[in-house]
This record gives C-alpha cells, sequence and structure tokens, in this order.
C-alpha cells in the first residue's frame, strides 16, 4: 500500500509492504522511482535521507521489545503482558478486554511511528510487514504518475492523479 503528498521540494510516499510469500524478500528503496506521465514523461528518482533539505526530522520509535543481558526478548514498558492483568486468580472478562485493548492502542501508536521512519534497504521475513517514508524528486506540473516498486523480480506500478 502507498499514498503520495507533496513536502517541501520532494514528493514523498508512505509506504507498507507485506511480504505474503514464503521466503524473504530483499528490500532496496534505492530501486524505487515516479515515472511521471503527464503532462510530460518523466522520471523523479529517489532521494537518500542523507541529502533531504529543510524537512523535519522523523520522530524516534521505542520498540515493543528489548533485548535482556541473557539474550532473550522482554517486554518494554510499551507492551502488556497477561502479568499486567490484576493478581485476582481469574480475572474478569472486562479486565482481560480492557487488556487487550490497551495492548491493541499500544501497537496501533507503534506501527503509526514505524510509519514516520524512513523505509530502509533490508530483507523482509515471510508474514512481516514494514513501513516508512521514501522521498524523490518533485515535479510541480505532474498530473499523471506511477509510483514504480521493483521488488522480489517484479515491478509494482501504482497509478497516482495528483490535484492541482
Amino acid at each position: 500500500m502507498a499514498s503520495l503528498s507533496k513536502e517541501g521540494n520532494y514528493m514523498r510516499a508512505d509506504v507498507s509492504i507485506s511480504n505474503n510469500s514464503s521466503l524473504p524478500l530483499d528490500l532496496t528503496p534505492d530501486d524505487f522511482r515516479i515515472e511521471v506521465l503527464s503532462p510530460k514523461v518523466k522520471v523523479l528518482t529517489y532521494v537518500s535521507p542523507a541529502d533531504l533539505k529543510d524537512i523535519p526530522p522523523s520522530p524516534s520509535i521505542r520498540p515493543l521489545s528489548s533485548e535482556s543481558p541473557g539474550g532473550t526478548a522482554t517486554p518494554s514498558a510499551h507492551v502488556l503482558e497477561v502479568s499486567t492483568l490484576p493478581a485476582a486468580q481469574n480475572p474478569s472478562i472486562e479486565e482481560i478486554y480492557a487488556a487487550a485493548k490497551k495492548r491493541e492502542a499500544l501497537q496501533e501508536e507503534h506501527n503509526k511511528l514505524a510509519a514516520e521512519q524512513h523505509l530502509a534497504s533490508s530483507s523482509i521475513a515471510p508474514g512481516e510487514t514494514v513501513w516508512g517514508r521514501v522521498y524523490f524528486e518533485s515535479d510541480k506540473h505532474a498530473q499523471t504518475i506511477h509510483l514504480v516498486l521493483p521488488l522480489a523480480g517484479l515491478v509494482f506500478e501504482l497509478p497516482f492523479q495528483m490535484k492541482r
């Protein structure tokens, strides 16, 4: 999934990529591009985060879990475990439901912050989803465009119509 907007002197794509295959998927945002189809055919290339000018820095995200000294994952303050439920022998259905809703809200917040990060080159494991921002050169006259995402030997073209 992707959305496209203008940000300063750049075109920004907010991209979400899910690997629904059984093999890892190599992701390289450097290969992404925008093809302007009208009014004049043109290719807008990827701009690396290091080359961006006049763009506010992305907020930092706190991980949902962190490594403990023993090498096993331990929940951070953002993760609500069943152990955080009241100490009663049998928590009520309302307490279980409230804990699940809180966990869902925290996961949503984490996903939102992750989407505000730059999309980096990586390998996406089967069943995983990555989010991030990708910047491109801009064309203020662009009307009909395609966001082109080469992934795993396939080329995905997402059409957009820019508003004036």
